[in-house]
């Protein structure tokens, strides 16, 4: 259930559930493998000549890397006209690890990455993120990644 108050956070945003969580092992599956983000349609995610000014996929996993290991996420944000031909509009990348080991054990690591775009750079109807998680081990470290994209600035075109 969402509800607004007046001048609350969720009266100037939108969210949608844009990276269905998935599971990786280093050198095996999922492993630097691009996972296409859910078409987003503005006109539809947005009525009544409403707009957002910027855009923002929120990831986050857990992560069990050896300590000399990473996991490596790299972001592109594409824009569409049909939703089958896209355009690369901006790619990004954030490092999780090395993880510190305690006593010998290596343990999962909850972590988090955000990336953000101006959305009056986007000239077509239809967004998605494209993620590709890699971890630089081979064969004992897993993962897994999730995303939410939030919209921002929420206010009527002119």
């Amino acid at each position: 259930m969402t509800f607004s108050l007046g001048r609350d956070l969720s009266s100037v945003i939108q969210h949608v559930a844009h990276i269905a969580n998935t599971a990786l092992t280093a050198g095996g599956g999922g492993d630097n493998t691009a996972i296409n983000g859910t078409t987003i349609q503005l006109s539809t995610l947005f009525p009544n000549n409403q707009r957002a000014e910027s855009v923002a996929l929120l990831l986050g996993g857990k992560a069990t890397v050896a300590s000399s290991q990473t996991l490596r996420v790299t972001v592109t944000l594409q824009e569409s006209v049909d939703g089958t031909t896209w355009t690369n509009l901006v790619t990004g990348t954030a490092t999780v690890g090395p993880v510190t080991v305690v006593n010998g054990v290596t343990t999962a690591a909850d972590w988090q990455y955000e990336f953000g775009w101006d959305l009056t750079k986007v000239t077509q109807d239809r967004l998605r993120f494209v993620v590709t998680p890699d971890l630089s081990a081979s064969g004992t470290d897993t993962a897994n990644v999730f995303g939410v994209v939030v919209f921002g600035g929420l206010s009527a075109r002119r």
